[in-house]
């Protein structure tokens, strides 16, 4: 039997796997993302290797961000919410905006992806908040 923040973790990756399917569907904001990175819609395809590496990235996340939300003693919606925030502009608002000016990312590729982080951060810091 798995115990809460165990629990709570793998629901965490869930959700995550599940806003980046919604995100980055064609429907949504896909064919966007794709357009701005000059990819062919459908040369991005997932794979079942492509979606197992990212829940194994959206696992790390979420075990990392419920570390540091027990370490805080955070345990309102609230507050998770508020401290996944500056964790999101922190770490990846910074960090993917190296991508911006080295790797020649295209500006709104950047924007699509920090904003679907910031909304990925703030839904696992809610799942956290309810398993506290």
């Amino acid at each position: 039997m798995l115990d809460g923040f165990t629990l709570a973790v793998v629901i965490a990756a869930v959700v995550n796997i599940v806003l980046g399917a919604v995100w980055y569907n064609p429907n949504f904001l896909g064919k966007a993302w794709a357009f701005t990175h000059g990819f062919r819609e459908d040369s991005i395809k997932g794979t079942p290797k492509t979606y197992v590496g990212a829940f194994l990235v959206g696992f790390v996340i979420a075990y990392v961000l419920g570390l540091v939300l027990q370490k805080l003693q955070v345990n309102s919606v609230a507050g998770a919410m508020t401290s996944a925030f500056w964790l999101w502009l922190g770490f990846i608002v910074t960090t993917h905006f190296s991508g911006v000016l080295w790797a020649k990312k295209p500006f709104q590729a950047y924007l699509i992806d920090v904003a679907f982080y910031l909304v990925s951060f703030q839904a696992m810091a809610i799942v956290f908040a309810l398993f506290s």
